[in-house]
Parts: structure tokens; sequence; C-alpha cells
């Protein structure tokens, strides 16, 4: 299965779709917005991420063609870059901490969604196949 913005919004109207996101988020590339000069090598690249109400965001999207990624983009002078999930999510588990950093998929879309450490940790369980994901 594909992750598809779809996902989300069945989630959103269904808890129990919960699985099938974690199976799915690994999947999709995504599009981030790093520091200049970091993108070259991901172990070492320096994420965008900016505060929010309650906890720290690090924006990631589905698209280049959503508005605030174009806006962030813009506004910080960031470089873009598109990154598989299974890479992506590998790496941010140095950097996401639970309450204070967390990851913002698609964020302000009607489709957003914040994703905790254990949540990511959950989503590469899954695309490991690993028994106790299921």
């Amino acid at each position: 299965m594909q992750w598809k913005s779809s996902n989300l919004a069945r989630l959103k109207e269904n808890p129990g779709t919960a699985v099938d996101l974690y199976a799915a988020l690994p999947r999709a590339s995504y599009w981030v917005l790093l520091e200049p000069g970091s993108e070259a090598q991901l172990s070492s690249a320096s994420f965008l991420s900016y505060p929010s109400k309650d906890v720290g965001e690090l924006p990631v999207f589905t698209s280049d063609k959503l508005p605030l990624f174009f806006r962030l983009k813009e506004q910080s002078g960031a470089a873009a870059a598109q990154i598989d999930g299974v890479s992506l999510f590998k790496r941010l588990l140095d950097v996401i901490e639970s309450g204070k950093l967390e990851l913002a998929i698609n964020p302000g879309s009607p489709d957003g969604i914040r994703l905790t450490r254990a949540m990511l940790l959950s989503a590469l369980a899954y695309s490991n196949g690993e028994p106790s994901a299921r």
C-alpha cells in the first residue's frame, strides 16, 4: 500500500486504521527543508524546525507543491531534498524528541499529522516486517 494523504484522513475518521498508516509511512518519500550546505550527507544534515504552540515541529512534506513547503523554503532560504521514508525516519531517530521536537507531516494541511519518536519507531518496525509490530 502506498502512502496517500487519504490515509491520514481515514485515520482521523477511524483510529483503527493506524496500523495501515504505520505500514505506509516509511514507503513514501518526503520533501525536507535543510540548512543550506548541509544537504550533501543525510547523516549530517541539519533540518529546518520551528516552535509550535506546545512543541517544536520538524516539517516534512509529501509534495513540494504544498503552499507551506514553498513559503517555508522561500522565507528560510533552506535547501530542499527528497528523501525516502525509511532513510529519513532512521536519521530522525537522532533528532526527534517526544514532547520537545516532533515530526510534522504536511503541517498546515487538512491531512497533516504529527509523529512522536515512538511512532517513528513503530513505523520503522512495520517497514522491517518485525512480528512485534503486527
